[in-house]
């Protein structure tokens, strides 16, 4: 829970999802689970932002600058440090623009929602929201004030944290009811999915693990015994005289702790982690090319490419595979339900948004990136 840019956009998406549990505890919770009791708000949570600035109306609804920038501060950041303003314009836009969109559709889509709701149920989102904020104070583990600093994170306090979590239950609710889709998933569809999907979603890549004595002739020390000798002439004496030592049997980690000039993977015995194949940049990539060749156990070498010598011993292979169509037809099967559902909620967000009485959203975005610009170059 140590991450709270999860939460912007996260309306659309708990809906697009469902199945997040918050509707099925909606119905008769106990009264006696009460929210944290956090310091009254500074401000009334349904007015602009107490800074003042420029505000977005949306139906009646205001967007401020803080509700789209705050959750991508983190992310501007890096953006700001690598140019001037009109590099982070062209750069963060795309992100404060979708952060924008979000943030709209939010809105249209709760005003439908409470639209269409039955009356009457404000006392089972309250008890809902109630059970959403507890869960949340649990994962940081009970901790109030740590779960209070995520909030402040996020533009909130304890009183408008609640009133978000019940327009996501409302939203969520009137979504899985007024999108139900009962048309059968077909086998050939779901077949079809799999073909489609399976190089992307089902295939696990050839790999390979080796251990490497590298040896890299311009971090060898010269003989002082024998100044004529060249930096190349004494790796390769080195080399030869590493596999001598392998074929007599000696270690090969012991000899890879001793001899290789890789920092990292030296103390390790020269271990590197799993590589896919076809993954590896030059000149590390006749590693692989050579593993692909070997056993489990057997040991190649040397292996010259841009001033590296390698000496290489496979520690394992596993062959390229697919997950079977039978092994994963439920994951298909979810993934359908959750493409059509997702269809489905963008074809009704963007017809509400088309109809929605939107501000000047475009010099608005304009005022987001000042301001998000300012933010994260003077912090």
């Amino acid at each position: 829970m140590k991450k709270t840019g999860f939460m912007t956009g996260l309306l659309l998406c708990v809906c697009v999802l469902g199945g997040c549990g918050m509707w099925n505890d909606m119905w008769g919770i106990p009264d006696k689970d009460a929210i944290p009791q956090g310091p009254a708000p500074k401000c009334d949570v349904n007015l602009p932002a107490c800074s003042g600035g420029m505000v977005l109306p949306v139906n009646g609804e205001l967007v401020t600058v803080n509700d789209v920038i705050s959750m991508q501060l983190e992310d501007l950041k890096p953006i700001a440090q690598k140019g001037d303003y009109l590099d982070f314009r062209r750069n963060a836009k795309p992100m404060l623009d979708q952060s924008l969109n979000n943030r709209i559709s939010n809105i249209v889509l709760h005003q439908k929602a409470k639209k269409e709701m039955k009356e009457g149920i404000d006392e089972q989102l309250d008890k809902a929201a109630d059970t959403e904020i507890k869960q949340f104070l649990a994962g940081f583990n009970g901790n109030y004030a740590d779960a209070e600093k995520a909030i402040k994170k996020m533009g909130m306090d304890w009183k408008s944290f609640k009133e978000y979590q019940k327009k996501l239950i409302l939203v969520q609710y009137f979504l899985s009811e007024e999108l139900k889709d009962k048309r059968p998933i077909t086998y050939s569809e779901m077949r079809q999915y799999y073909e489609n999907a399976k190089n992307e979603q089902f295939h696990t890549a050839a790999m390979v693990q080796f251990r490497v004595i590298d040896i890299m002739p311009a971090k060898l020390k010269l003989d002082a015994n024998d100044p004529n000798l060249a930096r190349a002439e004494a790796a390769k004496q080195l080399v030869t005289a590493i596999m001598e030592k392998l074929k007599a049997g000696e270690d090969f980690v012991a000899l890879a702790k001793q001899y290789s000039c890789d920092p990292m993977r030296a103390p390790l015995g020269g271990l590197w982690t799993p590589v896919s194949i076809g993954s590896l940049a030059a000149p590390y990539d006749v590693l692989e090319a050579e593993a692909v060749k070997l056993e489990p156990g057997q040991v190649a070498g040397p292996i010259e490419a841009n001033g590296h010598i390698f000496i290489l011993k496979l520690e394992s292979k596993k062959a390229e595979s697919y997950e079977s169509f039978e092994k994963v037809q439920h994951t298909v099967e979810t993934s359908i339900k959750f493409q059509r559902r997702k269809e489905a909620v963008d074809k009704m967000v963007n017809k509400l948004m088309a109809q929605a009485d939107i501000g000047d959203k475009n010099t608005f975005l304009e005022l987001c990136m000042q301001k998000a610009y300012q933010q994260v170059t003077q912090n």
